[in-house]
C-alpha cells in the first residue's frame, strides 16, 4: 500500500515581508525580527505584553482601550497572531477592534526577489476572494523549481483566513522532502524559523511535520492529536477548517503512516476519511481513484458496501469497482461487475457512448468495445449515437492492429450512407467527407490483408481507398511503402504525395488568412483547430514518405502551437524527428505523446522503435 505515491521535492527559501497599516508604515521585517528577542524569556514577555494589551482592548475606559490598539498597531506583525485569534473572542469590543486591526495590515506579499511567476501569482493577492486565493495558492504549489514554496511559508503564517493558511500548510506538506538527512534538516530549521512563535493551527502543522522530517516515528503521536483536533474543530468551527482540508490532512497522516510500514494504522485513519463523505458522485470517483492508486483494497470493499445506491445506479463507478477487482487479480469478479455496469441505462445510448469514451481513457479497451457495441445494437444506424460509436469503434480496433474487425464497423456507416439522409448528416452534422470515411474502412481492409501477405488484395484496397480520398495521408503512406513496387505504381505514388502536399500547403495560407480574419473567439478557434490539422496532415504525410523534411519539422511545430499537448499531434512531431535522424527528439516527444494516451498501442510499438533505433546510434 502507498508504494505509488507520487510527490514533488521541493525546498523552502525564507523571506521578509513589509506591511503598511492605516496611518503609518513599517519597514522590511524577517521572519526573524517578526518574532522579536529570541530568547525564550523575551519572548514569553512579549507574548504577555501582547495579551494584555488585547485585554485592554475591551477596557472600560475609552482612552485605556485607544492606547491599548495604537500600541498593538505599532507592534505589527509581533501581534499578528494573537490578534487573528482575539477575533473570535467573547468581549465584543476586544473581536471588533482585533478585527478592524487584522484587516487594517495591507501585506504585501510579493518581494522584488521573488520568481517572476510568484510575483505575477501574488499581484493584489490581498483584494481577492477566497475562492481566487486558494486557486493562486495552488497555483504557487504547481510551479517548477518549487519556486513558489517560498510564498505558501508566508501564507501558513499571516494569511487571514484561516481554512486558507491550512490550505498553504497542506501544500507544502505534500511535497516530498529531500532523502539526505542534512537537508531534511536544514529544512526543519527553516520551517521552525518561519513559524516562529505563532500559535496558529497550521503553524503547528508546521512545527509538527518538522518534527517528522527530523524523526518520523517521534512524530506519530503528534500527528495522531493533529488530526483529532482538526476532527473536532470541523464539527464545532466549520468556519475554521473544511471537509476537504480534514480529508486531506487525514490522507497525509495515513501515507505517513504507511511510509513507516504500519499499515494497519494508516487503514484506520483513510476509515476517518469515509465519515466526511456526502456521498456525492463525483466525491466517490474522486476517493475511489485516490484508494485504487494506493491499493487500498479493503476499504474500497467497505465504501461499496457504505453506499450500495450510488453503486448500482453509476455506471463509472461500479466500472471504478471493476477496476479495482481486476488490479487485484480478482478477474472474474471483475467481469461480473462490468456486466452489471454495462446493463445500467440500457437503452440510453449517448450514455453508453460517453461511458465508452471514458472507458478507453482510462485503457480498459474491453468494456469501452462492449459498450461500442451495446450502443451500435440498440441504435438506429441512420443515428448519430450509432455512426458517432462506429467511428470511434474502429479507430480504437486500429490502434489493437484488428484491422478487419475495424474495416467491418466502418462498413456499417458505409451502408447507411446509401441513405440520402444519412449522407446529409455525415457531411454537414459530423462535418465529415464521405469519401474520406469510404477511404479509411478501404484502408483497414488493406492493412488486414497486408498482415495475411495478399499482396494483390493489399493493392487492391489501397487503390480503391485513394480513389475516394486522394489525400488520405495514410493510405498515400501505405501505397509508398508497398513492396515490390513497379515504376509506375511508384511514379503514380509520388505525383499523389506532391498534389496532396500541394493542397494542404493550399489549406494552411487560406486557414492562416482566415485566422486573422476571424470576427469572434469561437470563429477564430475554429478555423486554428482546421489550421492545426492541415499542419499535422502534411507533417505526418511528407515525415512517413518523402518531401521537404524541414518544412514538415515547421509545420508540426506550428500544430503544436496552435493546439499544445496533443498527443496525435507529438506523435507526428517524433516521426519528424526519426525522419531527419534525430533520433532523441524522436523518443523525447514519443515519450510526451505516449504519456498524454498511455494506452496506445502504436504510439507504444512507435516509442519502442525510436528508442532501437537511439540506442543502436549510441552504440555506433
Amino acid at each position: 500500500m502507498f508504494s505509488s505515491c507520487r510527490r514533488l521535492n521541493w525546498r523552502i527559501i525564507c523571506a521578509t515581508l513589509f506591511i503598511t497599516l492605516n496611518g503609518g508604515s513599517f519597514a522590511f521585517l524577517s521572519a526573524q525580527s517578526v518574532d522579536g528577542p529570541q530568547t525564550p524569556d523575551d519572548i514569553e514577555k512579549q507574548q504577555s505584553k501582547v495579551d494584555r494589551l488585547i485585554i485592554q482592548l475591551g477596557d472600560a475606559q475609552y482612552v485605556n482601550r485607544v492606547r491599548a490598539q495604537a500600541e498593538l498597531k505599532e507592534m505589527g506583525l509581533a501581534a499578528f497572531d494573537a490578534l487573528h485569534r482575539a477575533r473570535d473572542h467573547d468581549d465584543i469590543e476586544i473581536a471588533k477592534r482585533a478585527l478592524y486591526l487584522v484587516r487594517s495590515m495591507q501585506v504585501h506579499w510579493a518581494f522584488p526577489d521573488d520568481p517572476a511567476a510568484v510575483r505575477k501569482l501574488l499581484v493584489g493577492y490581498g483584494d481577492r476572494s477566497n475562492l481566487v486565493r486558494k486557486n493562486l495558492m495552488e497555483q504557487l504549489g504547481k510551479l517548477e523549481n518549487h519556486q513558489g514554496v517560498s510564498a505558501l511559508c508566508r501564507l501558513v503564517r499571516y494569511e487571514s483566513s484561516e481554512p486558507l493558511s491550512k490550505q498553504a500548510a497542506l501544500l507544502i506538506m505534500q511535497q516530498a522532502p529531500p532523502e539526505e538527512k542534512k537537508q531534511r534538516t536544514m529544512i526543519a530549521e527553516e520551517l521552525r524559523k518561519e513559524t516562529g512563535t505563532s500559535r496558529r493551527t497550521a503553524a503547528k502543522w508546521m512545527l509538527a511535520y518538522a518534527q517528522m522530517l527530523l524523526d518520523p516515528e517521534a512524530a506519530v503521536p503528534t500527528w495522531d492529536k493533529l488530526t483529532r483536533a482538526e476532527e473536532v474543530t470541523l464539527s464545532q468551527f466549520p468556519r475554521k477548517s473544511s471537509r476537504d482540508i480534514t480529508r486531506d490532512l487525514l490522507r497525509w497522516q495515513a501515507e505517513m503512516l504507511g511510509s513507516l510500514n504500519r499499515t494497519d494504522e494508516a487503514v484506520a485513519v483513510i476509515r476517518r476519511t469515509l465519515d466526511l463523505l456526502e456521498g456525492s458522485k463525483a466525491q466517490l470517483l474522486e476517493l475511489i481513484d485516490w484508494l485504487v492508486e494506493r491499493e487500498a483494497w479493503v476499504v474500497i470493499d467497505e465504501v461499496v458496501e457504505r453506499f450500495p445506491v450510488e453503486f448500482g445506479k453509476y455506471a463509472d463507478l461500479v466500472y471504478r469497482f471493476g477496476e479495482a477487482q481486476a488490479k487485484q487479480g480478482k478477474k472474474e469478479e471483475a467481469e461480473k461487475t462490468a456486466a452489471r455496469a454495462l446493463a445500467i441505462n440500457p437503452d440510453d445510448s449517448r450514455a453508453h457512448n460517453i461511458i465508452a469514451i471514458w472507458l478507453h481513457r482510462r485503457g480498459l479497451i474491453p468494456w469501452c468495445e462492449k459498450e461500442y457495441r451495446h450502443v451500435i445494437k440498440i441504435s438506429p444506424p441512420e443515428s448519430r449515437q450509432h455512426i458517432y460509436s462506429r467511428l470511434l469503434l474502429s479507430e480504437i480496433l486500429h490502434d489493437q492492429d484488428r484491422d478487419l474487425d475495424a474495416a467491418k464497423v466502418l462498413q456499417g456507416i458505409v451502408e447507411a450512407m446509401k441513405q440520402p439522409h444519412v449522407l446529409k448528416d455525415i457531411t454537414e452534422g459530423f462535418q465529415r467527407d464521405p469519401g474520406g470515411i469510404r477511404s479509411r474502412m478501404y484502408y483497414f481492409f488493406a492493412q488486414y490483408y497486408a498482415q495475411q501477405k495478399d499482396q494483390e488484395k493489399h493493392r487492391e484496397f489501397l487503390e480503391k481507398g485513394i480513389k475516394e480520398d486522394p489525400r488520405d495521408a495514410d493510405v498515400l503512406i501505405a501505397m509508398y511503402r508497398f513492396p515490390p513496387p513497379n515504376e509506375s505504381w511508384k511514379e503514380n505514388t509520388k505525383q499523389t504525395i506532391q498534389k496532396a502536399v500541394k493542397h494542404f500547403q493550399g489549406e494552411i495560407k487560406q486557414y492562416e488568412t482566415l485566422s486573422r480574419q476571424a470576427d469572434n473567439k469561437s470563429q477564430e478557434e475554429a478555423v486554428r483547430r482546421k489550421l492545426a490539422s492541415a499542419n499535422n496532415q502534411l507533417a505526418w504525410l511528407v515525415a512517413n514518405t518523402m518531401g521537404d523534411l524541414d518544412e514538415a519539422l515547421r509545420c508540426s511545430q506550428r500544430s503544436l502551437e496552435l493546439r499544445p499537448g496533443s498527443a496525435g499531434y507529438l506523435d507526428t512531431l517524433a516521426h519528424c524527428y526519426y525522419a531527419k535522424g534525430d533520433y532523441q527528439n524522436a523518443v523525447k516527444h514519443q515519450q510526451e505523446a505516449v504519456k498524454k494516451e498511455p494506452y496506445s498501442a502504436q504510439m507504444q510499438r512507435q516509442l519502442k522503435l525510436f528508442q532501437k533505433r537511439l540506442r543502436a546510434q549510441e552504440s555506433n
